[in-house]
């Protein structure tokens, strides 16, 4: 319990400086709120990426036999009749790899693909060759319609994350890995939110403004 309103804080108490403990991380976005089973949740925010390998992409890999039957992936497969649950080689490509080369045509893939073992992992990876587009010329939907410069090559603002994720959990390369080809139905998932409600700020860090949190006018007319 701490001190109650009209108590001061006790000074001589006892202080630790022990170490931390982590208990969160996350590199994709919705990864672990969408990817991971809820068993494995909290033990991949406690633990490091060197430990995804073993762990976790066997989530990622199968999650028809690890997640119930109103999570992302087997909606996905109700509403494309495509969308496969097991060996989903190309979940691991995408998030746990970083794309290597010859995942999306055209795409180089990264340095860390490129070499021998590659590990496995969800990390954030960026391929530095790979010129940034100016603001005006990206596509949202980054290397899934040619621009190399967008996520999962890194990760931009205006890169449209969740519709990025819906495709790929929905099986559009999942054919490149020999399993059935679901590549246009799962090119048209969206969540139907194709632009930000504000603008992007011209300087850091770019992401707009936070709307006021005393006032909803922005999701209803209610007092």
């Amino acid at each position: 319990m701490g001190p109650g309103a009209n108590e001061a804080c006790d000074e001589s108490a006892p202080k630790s400086n022990g170490t931390g403990t982590q208990v969160s991380r996350l590199s994709n976005p919705l990864f672990n709120e969408f990817l991971n089973p809820i068993k494995a949740k909290n033990f991949y925010n406690a633990t490091e990426p060197n430990r995804d390998e073993q762990f976790i992409a066997p989530y990622i890999l199968n999650p028809g036999f690890e997640q119930g039957p109103n999570t992302l992936v087997q909606q996905l497969r109700e509403f494309t009749r495509c969308t496969e649950t097991t060996n989903r080689n190309d979940q691991i490509a995408s998030w746990m790899l970083g794309y290597p080369a010859g995942v999306v045509r055209g795409f180089p893939g990264n340095r860390e693909t490129q070499r021998p073992n590659p590990a496995v992992s969800d990390q954030m990876r960026l391929n530095y060759n790979i010129a940034p587009k100016p603001f005006g010329a990206q596509d949202p939907m980054g290397v899934l319609n040619g621009d190399f410069a967008g996520m999962p090559n890194g990760r931009r603002v205006g890169d449209d994350s969740v519709d990025i994720l819906l495709r790929l959990w929905g099986g559009e390369l999942q054919s490149t890995f020999g399993s059935t080809d679901c590549t246009l139905l799962a090119s048209r998932l969206s969540d139907g939110v194709l632009a930000n409600d504000v603008p992007f700020l011209a300087v850091f860090p770019y992401l707009g403004l936070p709307h006021d949190g005393f006032t909803h006018t922005h999701v209803h007319n209610q007092p």
